[in-house]
């Protein structure tokens, strides 16, 4: 009975909804559940029989899907606060109700949960769906009868449907859909849409077709690299039927190679069969800067190289030909240079050093120093200091960077600089982070942020601190840090 009493106490607590409370309640749960796994992994545990540990499992499925309930509902409370602008305070923070999502409500969350930003906004938007749409998915959630998985793949298939027709698809498929697989809810949540609302199925059916993309990411294993496609099906089709037919024709010349082996061989000779391909190859040389920096007694001195590039107009607003006055960190090498460049540093390289190509991976330097040479690449030197492994600076007295300073920026940084954004340097925009003219147009003031993380740092509270090692340290509105680090171009190896 005291055990009892005291669970009642708690669900008190929790049902009271004081932030306080509810966060040790939070906390003296997760030391709950660290003691449970110390006491399950302990040898010879007292959960000595299966039926003890099929209840166990059971029950932390139940604990878990409650909690996940919880924390859909709070994300979604969360979401719904947008600040707005008003004639005393400047702005106000406003609770729009469940079911609204403010733009930047996920870059809050996603440092917090350890996510990517674009995982935090489709939990985000997910979360908001459940809370104001999807009662009935959000109970079975909480109970354990579903699990957050898919829960969020039934939010994610009514995503646009309005709150009427995900009560009637949510009463056609509740309670059959608890016991389903991912993929069968999905197909039994679609078949009900389609009899409900078919002209909403049509009109996503043609929508769909603007969705397509193309896109790589390295691989877990090393030295290989994974694509994703998502395509209309009849051009998918044909696209198959022509990797398929061409790899049966490998396959019959060369069976030593499985005919998986040859549909990716197939798809790179389709593809490189129809493109023509230009490289842009950037050699990091490390250097130690007190030394160096002039490029006299320096590593980039050993090839003929100096820091000093007339840096010629490239669509920054400055006049043909205008010199730039600057030093520059990064400088196109001359023809040839490859095989001098590899003969000079192959016998002071590691084994297993490794390059890294944006999207794809890393491979192996010597190999991509072929591949550049098989290419005819531009080969650009970049001086990073052999200490930390980032570049060197260079300044520029107008508020546009030059071509050079963006180049190094873009190098130093690697990615947007807002915590667990992948997005590609190249693909960022560069932001003083002092405004110009009060700050200079130096690396030391300029960071590569996406477009939605530009808007965000002058539209909330987000503060950036840019540190001389290259460390970015943000401060959320909440007061939380969270530090991004540039990249150490000096620790690329093989996995």
């Amino acid at each position: 009975m005291e055990l009892e009493q005291e669970v009642l106490d708690l669900v008190g607590v929790a049902q009271a909804g004081a932030p306080g409370e509810a966060l040790e309640l939070l906390a003296g749960i997760a030391q709950v559940g660290q003691a449970m796994v110390d006491s399950a992994l302990a040898p010879g545990g007292p959960w000595a029989s299966a039926q003890d540990r099929v209840e166990l499992v059971k029950g932390a499925q139940e604990a878990l899907g409650a909690l996940h309930a919880a924390q859909t509902a709070w994300i979604a409370r969360f979401a719904a606060l947008t600040l707005v602008e008003n004639d005393t305070t400047g702005c106000e923070q406003v609770d729009r109700g469940v079911g609204f999502v403010d733009e930047f409500a996920s870059d809050t969350l996603a440092p917090l949960l350890g996510m990517s930003h674009g995982a935090a906004s489709t939990k985000v938007v997910r979360a908001a769906k459940l809370a104001a749409d999807l009662p009935l998915t959000l109970a079975a959630l909480a109970t354990g009868e579903l699990d957050l998985f898919r829960a969020q793949c039934i939010a994610e298939e009514l995503a646009d449907a309005d709150h009427d027709v995900c009560a009637l698809v949510e009463q056609m498929v509740h309670p059959q859909i608890t016991g389903d697989t991912p993929m069968k809810a999905r197909n039994r949540v679609r078949t009900a849409l389609a009899k409900i609302d078919p002209d909403l199925v049509r009109e996503r059916a043609a929508r769909a077709k603007l969705d397509r993309f193309v896109s790589t990411r390295a691989s877990h294993l090393p030295g290989l690299t994974q694509w994703y496609a998502q395509l209309p099906a009849e051009d998918s089709a044909k696209a198959w039927a022509a990797i398929d037919t061409l790899a049966h024709q490998k396959l019959n010349d060369d069976p030593t190679k499985t005919l998986d082996q040859h549909r990716a061989d197939a798809l790179v000779d389709l593809i490189l069969g129809n493109a023509t391909i230009e490289a842009h190859v950037t050699i990091a040389i490390p250097i130690t800067p007190q030394a160096d920096a002039g490029g006299a007694s320096g590593t980039g001195a050993a090839f003929g190289i100096t820091d000093q590039e007339d840096d010629r107009d490239q669509g920054d607003g400055r006049d043909q030909g205008e010199p730039t006055g600057e030093t520059e960190p990064t400088g196109e090498l001359e023809p040839g240079t490859l095989e001098q460049l590899w003969a000079v540093l192959s016998p002071h390289t590691p084994t297993g050093t490794g390059v890294e190509i944006p999207g794809i991976g890393v491979i192996p330097a010597p190999l991509a120093l072929a591949l550049a040479g098989t290419l005819g690449a531009r080969v650009t030197r970049m001086l990073v200091d052999s200490r930390t492994g980032t570049t060197i600076e260079t300044s520029a007295p107008t508020y546009r960077p030059t071509t050079a300073i963006a180049r190094h920026v873009r190098l130093r940084d690697g990615t947007c600089r807002f915590p667990n954004c992948a997005r590609r340097a190249e693909r960022c925009e560069i932001d003083h982070i002092t405004p110009w003219p009060a700050g200079p147009t130096t690396v030391t003031n300029l960071l590569c942020l996406c477009k939605h993380h530009h808007r965000l740092k002058h539209s909330t509270r987000w503060r950036p601190a840019l540190h001389a090692d290259g460390t970015v340290i943000w401060t959320s509105p909440y007061g939380e840090e969270f530090i991004t680090k540039p990249i150490d171009h000096t620790a690329l190896a093989i996995a």
